[in-house]
């Protein structure tokens, strides 16, 4: 029964690598690009084990139910990144080319246009708090404190002063 399920699981490892290669393959447009994904993931996979080895976590469905999340966000992530930092080397030869420096992606575009996306994503905060996300817009997200209406009818149809709405829960953003 163990042996089974080993032989089952390394099955749906193969499988799973496989269809994971090919959705990066097709969103990427690019085998070279998509090389890097590729390779690279398995290997962090690998050395994750490491430090569950060391912190005595064991391998049960709970972890490696995080570990195929953690590789879904990882397979996204790289494939955003590394499609802009093709994108940012394109724009780089291009602009070479116009200025008659030669044609084609050179190895100073592709680090130059990598060291860009590493600058941009490190002004990214890494949370999820509206504050700071609205720093980096530019606009402030002022919280909700009290809520009233403007204005109400009257009976003869004259505005009158607002009344103020009870049911709001106080620390919601506009």
């Amino acid at each position: 029964l163990i042996s089974e399920s080993i032989n089952t699981l390394k099955h749906s490892l193969i499988e799973e690598a496989i269809i994971v290669s090919l959705v990066i393959i097709v969103f990427l447009l690019h085998f070279r690009s998509a090389l890097i994904p590729i390779l690279t993931l398995p290997i962090a996979l690998a050395i994750s084990f490491i430090p569950m080895y060391y912190l005595n976590v064991s391998s049960n469905i709970m972890s490696l139910g995080g570990l195929a999340l953690a590789i879904g966000v990882l397979v996204d992530a790289a494939i955003v990144m590394i499609e802009n930092i093709v994108r940012r080397a394109k724009k780089l030869a291009i602009k070479r080319q116009i200025a008659g420096e030669g044609r084609g992606i050179r190895a100073s575009d592709l680090i130059e246009s990598t060291t860009q996306e590493f600058k941009e994503q490190e002004d990214l905060p890494n949370t999820t708090n509206p504050d700071d996300w609205a720093k980096i817009s530019g606009k402030k997200g002022e919280r909700i404190v009290y809520v009233r209406t403007i204005s109400s009818l009257g009976k003869d149809q004259a505005p009158l002063g607002g009344r103020a709405i009870e049911r709001v829960a106080t620390g919601q953003y506009l």
